[in-house]
């Protein structure tokens, strides 16, 4: 609902995961020690946040309860968490076996959902409505976003992918709250953006792409954040993502006297 952001944050000295809360500014940690946490991802209701650990070299996702107040470990090999809008389910990225795949949280029932021999996926999100889940693939240099069905009956075939944006570095494609827009990041005017295109009722693009921020400055910039640490999130009033500043000082010496 917009009123907090979780991000990570070695401010400790551990890459933590914290919250923040807009309102009154407090922020607390939420992650367990003492792996670094990466990935945060609130549930639709905000009462839960998912984020992965690096353990013994595997992503291990773990879900906060922020109202019972406890911490619960529930896959491996996963990252890149999206919750459906009833917290029944988790979409997941993996390194083993299919790319994208579904988590049923009360069986602990894992099903391939997308995958490619090609193009690496990346960013899964659900629709909304759960109907449908964007995300990207990516190639060197190069980006595409898809929007396909979402069943958890096993793989979507390609050809029921709908392409929505291909450009350089299309990237991170985020649902609006009504589920007719998809913003995201590409550099297809020389620098990267956040644009946005607009969906037609069965989730084709409805006209070009439209710019929503560009980001042309050498002063602030997200091109100087690492592409894999660029996160972007939207909710009903504002859009949250992370960026680089980068300033300098000029100082004078006083060299008594002498030229």
């Amino acid at each position: 609902d917009g009123t907090k952001v979780a991000f990570s944050s070695r401010r400790s000295g551990n890459r933590d995961i914290w919250v923040r809360d807009l309102a009154t500014g407090k922020e607390n940690i939420v992650s367990v020690p003492p792996g670094p946490s990466f990935n945060p991802e609130f549930s639709p209701d905000g009462n839960t946040l998912a984020y992965r650990e690096a353990e013994k070299q595997t992503s291990v996702g773990y879900a906060v309860a922020f109202s019972a107040g406890g911490t619960e470990r529930i896959c491996e090999d996963c990252s890149d968490y999206d919750w459906s809008h009833d917290k029944k389910k988790l979409l997941l990225l993996g390194t083993s076996g299919p790319r994208i795949s579904v988590l049923d949280l009360a069986s602990r029932q894992r099903v391939a959902l997308l995958d490619h021999r090609s193009y690496l996926l990346w960013n899964p999100r659900f629709s909304p409505d759960d109907h449908w889940v964007s995300f990207s693939a990516t190639t060197v240099g190069r980006g595409r976003i898809f929007v396909a069905p979402f069943r958890d009956t096993g793989l979507v075939p390609e050809r029921e992918w709908i392409a929505i944006a291909q450009g350089p570095r299309d990237d991170k494609p985020r649902w609006s709250p009504d589920g007719n827009i998809l913003y995201f990041v590409s550099e297809r005017d020389g620098f990267r953006c956040i644009w946005a295109q607009r969906l037609d009722v069965r989730k084709h693009p409805a006209g070009p792409a439209i710019p929503v921020f560009h980001a042309h400055e050498a002063r602030r910039s997200l091109a100087n954040v690492g592409f894999g640490d660029l996160s972007v999130s939207v909710a009903r009033d504002k859009i949250v993502f992370n960026m680089s500043e980068r300033t300098g000082n000029l100082w004078m010496a006083n060299l008594d006297g002498r030229r």
